[in-house]
């Protein structure tokens, strides 16, 4: 749903870096609450909230492409 005449969108790149709880000894599928992440996360772009997203190279960081109203949404 990327700009439409009565609600003009942009798109933002944000960028994450994986921390708090996470456990670099186990791998992505295996850290605690995965399911209810990856859940959630495919909730925001089966929504259209999320466009596009993934691990940086290295795997400490990762982006999402957003398609939002503003940066504060």
């Amino acid at each position: 749903m990327i700009a439409t005449a009565d609600a003009p969108r942009e798109l933002f790149l944000v960028r994450v870096q994986r921390g708090g709880p996470w456990d670099w000894s186990r791998d992505l599928r295996e850290q605690e609450q995965w399911r209810e992440h990856a859940d959630f996360m495919n909730t925001l772009v089966d929504d259209g909230f999320i466009l596009l997203g993934g691990p940086v190279e290295g795997g400490r960081e990762a982006f999402h492409v957003v398609d939002a109203a503003s940066e504060e949404e």
